[in-house]
């Protein structure tokens, strides 16, 4: 952090003295022609970003007009739009300490895609979340309401998606809420690639999956990238019309996996690519071309700078695309990406739970 703000306060602030705030594009470019690394490593994402968004609220300032209505101007889109909060509900995965949680997937997520307004939706997420609590509660006796991990979701002891999605769909009915919410789940599927044993030959056995992974004490549950499919479709199965959104189902190399499940799904849900495209425009026309998924989350420490975000959800957005903005773990309660995700019309924004003050903070913002 110290590096980033040494590298902020003498090297890129020289370079944006007498730049028009008003012009994103230009000022973004600097920075990166002034960092001029492939990896932007040379001033750091983060320190690019932080001087980004902050000239991003100068030039609102500049024309006297919202943040969003500026971001809005910049995406040359007409009006604002307020997106569908993804309710992070149930954590797993590398998002909850061992301690608490082996469950196999990351993150178990609320939707209410049939609320009429934002504040309609977060009303009922806030209600929501407290009828989950007491649900857990009932079903895992060493559960306590402070089992949570840092975006506010709670950990309880599950060690299969099954369970946790049970327990969410019970908070529906117990919440009187199960004609406002859908489920998105959250795989994170290359936590869950199972590395090659000793003999074996890579490309005749291909990636291999390990459902129980984040379970030491279990046998380990080994499927190939079919029977991960055919995994998914029991689930779906068990849980008919629940599940409407599935990000990262397969490791970020897997991309036959994902083209093959995108085939098989892509009609009837969601198929969120995240570290397969790390938010980069670019990796938007092979995913097209190979009918890997039919959405994408953006994450701004990945894009470093306003512009590049802006022009990931166009990109997306131009091929029908559904475009989702992510917050990240380690969330301040800065809020500008409330206003990029009004301002470009993304539709979707997760941002943890109705719960602590950093993610609130965007809520209330929204």
């Amino acid at each position: 952090v110290q590096n980033a703000i040494r590298n902020i306060n003498n090297i890129i602030s020289k370079a944006l003295i007498n730049m028009n705030p008003t012009d994103q594009e230009a000022i973004d470019l600097a920075l990166v022609d002034l960092d001029g690394s492939d990896r932007l490593t040379k001033m750091g994402s983060n320190a690019l970003l932080a001087v980004s968004t902050a000239c991003c609220r100068a030039g609102a300032a500049e024309k006297a007009v919202p943040l969003y209505k500026h971001i809005a101007d910049l995406s040359c889109f007409d009006g604002v739009n307020l997106p569908v909060p993804f309710f992070n509900m149930i954590s797993g995965g590398k998002r909850a300490p061992k301690s608490l949680s082996n469950l196999n997937f990351q993150e178990i997520m609320a939707i209410p895609v049939h609320a009429k307004s934002f504040r309609e939706a977060m009303i009922a997420g806030i209600k929501l979340y407290a009828s989950l609590g007491e649900v857990l509660m009932e079903k895992y006796p060493s559960f306590k309401l402070t089992d949570i991990n840092e975006q506010g979701a709670y950990c309880p002891p599950i060690d299969n998606s099954e369970d946790a999605v049970q327990a969410l769909c019970d908070a529906f009915e117990k919440a009187e809420l199960g004609s406002v919410f859908k489920i998105a789940i959250d795989v994170a599927a290359t936590s869950m690639v199972h590395p090659p044993e000793e003999g074996d030959d890579e490309e005749d056995v291909g990636i291999r999956y390990n459902l129980m992974w984040n379970n030491p004490d279990a046998d380990p549950h080994i499927l190939d990238a079919e029977g991960l499919n055919e995994h998914y479709n029991n689930l779906f199965e068990s849980f008919p019309e629940a599940i409407v959104s599935l990000e990262d189902p397969f490791a970020a190399n897997d991309f036959d996996g994902f083209s093959k499940f995108t085939l098989r799904y892509g009609e009837s849900m969601q198929v969120m690519g995240d570290e397969l495209i790390c938010s980069n425009s670019d990796m938007i026309l092979k995913c097209v071309e190979s009918q890997a998924c039919n959405s994408m989350s953006i994450k701004l420490d990945q894009v470093a700078t306003v512009s590049d975000a802006i022009r990931a959800a166009k990109a997306a957005k131009e091929e029908g695309w559904g475009v989702c903005f992510s917050h990240r773990s380690g969330e301040t309660e800065d809020t500008f990406i409330a206003d990029l995700v009004a301002g470009t019309c993304a539709g979707q924004f997760k941002c943890g739970a109705p719960l602590r003050g950093e993610r609130l903070a965007k809520f209330n913002r929204l």
